[in-house]
């Protein structure tokens, strides 16, 4: 693996060069394989964690008191005292729910209009470590970044927004390459060794579990399932942290209604996660969203400003910049949002999700 420094090692381009100086705020780069298989290997080796092999879920099971009680699979019934749903920002869950009579959360979403191409490449010659190209509103519509891996290729990853969505095919995707002068150079040199992977499911997307008046006991969700943020943000990993340190503290409290702690903890846990991408990703909203319920349109230009005041070309605010976005620091306190559950309780027999600051699902 490669250790990376975001302000020394990566190159950002930024309507111009950003200066390079140590920042402090760090990053293990790999491939997503090497990672999974990292994670995996430590799970399991671990000794109190069994692994399924072809077993797919395919609902949730629900006892006589409505408490979650495992899951029906392919091979029959798989019992369990906890479920938890770390099934990604795609996660059937809410199918499974609305199959048993219970109500989806109340859910936001923003949809900013964002999408990103990936191709993998060989070669790159280069002096930076990793690269990032900066969108900025409202013209500066295409980015990039590039990102190394543990051995000799590297993931290189174009951004559109407000619609300027990078292809699907190789040749739309150099063509929007070379739109970008500062990535073509090196880029036209390099091998690729991959198809196209293009992704356009982007918004942000958070369910309201802490809202929910019926949410079923011992039925827990984590990450991308509770909060998917932009992934153009990069944040989501982190945020899976976040629930896990959540879950932990919640547990360590004592076992009477974790349900509800923990979901009510882990809201509060990534605020600040679901404020910076809120800020960001409602500058990009044509036309113009609803007010998140907790990240108004007033709060998100008051983020919006105070990241702007800090200078990029100033090392230690850039530092202070980056810990933010890698939410190593917490908003200041004036700039911090509450979550759902302190501004409002769900209705009782919600019948369809709430959505707020976005198109109605």
């Amino acid at each position: 693996m490669h250790r990376v420094d975001w302000g020394r090692d990566f190159a950002v381009f930024d309507e111009g060069w950003l200066p390079r100086e140590p920042s402090g705020v760090a990053s293990l780069a790999c491939s997503r394989d090497r990672l999974e298989h990292a994670l995996r290997a430590a799970v399991l080796r671990s000794g109190r964690v069994r692994l399924e092999r072809a077993v797919r879920a395919r609902g949730l099971l629900l006892d006589g008191r409505g408490e979650a009680a495992g899951v029906s699979t392919g091979a029959g019934p798989l019992p369990a005292h906890w479920v938890i749903d770390a099934m990604g920002r795609g996660t059937p869950l809410p199918r499974w729910l609305a199959a048993l009579g219970v109500d989806p959360p109340p859910t936001t979403r923003v949809r900013a209009g964002r999408a990103y191409a990936t191709r993998h490449y060989r070669g790159l010659s280069r002096d930076w470590g990793a690269l990032l190209g900066v969108t900025r509103p409202p013209d500066v519509t295409r980015g990039v970044i590039v990102y190394p891996t543990e051995t000799d290729w590297d993931y290189v990853t174009l951004v559109g927004a407000a619609g300027d969505a990078p292809p699907r095919d190789p040749a739309g995707f150099e063509a929007f390459a070379r739109s970008l002068p500062y990535l073509w150079a090196p880029l036209s040199r390099a091998e690729p060794i991959s198809p196209v992977w293009c992704y356009r499911d982007t918004e942000t997307r958070q369910r309201h579990v802490d809202a929910h008046p019926a949410w079923p006991p011992r039925l827990l969700a984590v990450g991308d399932a509770l909060c998917a943020l932009n992934p153009v943000h990069a944040q989501g990993m982190t945020v899976a942290a976040i629930c896990a340190e959540a879950l932990d503290d919640v547990l360590a409290a004592g076992r009477e209604d974790v349900t509800r702690r923990y979901h009510r903890a882990v809201a509060a846990a990534v605020s600040d996660a679901v404020t910076l991408a809120v800020a960001e990703d409602l500058r990009w909203c044509r036309p113009p969203q609803r007010d998140h319920p907790t990240v108004s349109r007033r709060l998100a230009r008051k983020v919006r400003d105070h990241l702007d005041r800090l200078d990029p070309r100033a090392p230690a605010q850039r530092a202070a910049y980056l810990r933010l976005w890698h939410l190593l620091d917490p908003l200041p306190a004036e700039l911090r949002a509450r979550p759902v559950s302190a501004v409002h309780e769900a209705p009782a027999g919600v019948s369809a999700p709430e959505v707020v600051g976005g198109d109605v699902e």
